[in-house]
């Protein structure tokens, strides 16, 4: 059991729990016209705040099933992993800093991209720079994604959705 993963898991479902039943409903209006719920302008934030309380739980369960499977052993292993963890030099505090600090200001750098370039465009860039930033090297699998992940998007959102997305200069 990996405390640090499991109090991940536990902090995104209480989050997005709260996202889903307070932020949600206060945020979005919903119309009283609309009779089916998929029509809903709160359908689509339910369906991903579902999905991440869905995750936050799975990171829970993954967490405590090697727990109560090995029981005394887990606690034995837990104990030794903690003791390694404390001889092993851990990750730089400025560091991480750094890397949240610039993601932050990535994503309003990818915000006014979005308008100039297009959203297609810009994700593209932005999602190479974003795994290079965070140490990602498998360059086989990221170039492919980095294309077909919006390009999937894109589609979706403008052929099945029927949703106008910024096309930049591309317009």
């Amino acid at each position: 059991m990996n405390k640090k993963d499991l109090a991940t898991g536990i902090s995104i479902t209480i989050i997005f729990a709260l996202v889903y039943f307070y932020f949600i409903p206060l945020g979005i209006k919903v119309p009283s016209s609309v009779r089916l719920p998929m029509n809903s302008p709160a359908f689509f934030p339910k369906v991903v705040t579902l999905l991440l309380i869905g995750l936050g739980l799975l990171m829970i369960i993954q967490n405590l099933i090697p727990y109560f499977k090995e029981g005394k052993e887990a606690i034995k292993k837990e104990k030794e992993l903690i003791e390694k963890e404390k001889t092993e030099e851990t990750f730089p505090l400025k560091k991480s800093i750094f890397k949240i600090g610039t993601a932050i200001i990535g994503l309003f750098v990818y915000y006014e991209a979005v308008k100039i370039l297009g959203i297609f465009t810009a994700s593209i860039i932005f999602f190479l720079v974003f795994t290079c930033l965070y140490g990602d090297s498998r360059y086989r699998i990221i170039l492919p994604l980095a294309v077909i992940l919006p390009l999937a998007l894109s589609y979706f959102f403008t052929n099945v959705a029927n949703v106008p997305l910024p096309q930049g200069i591309f317009e």
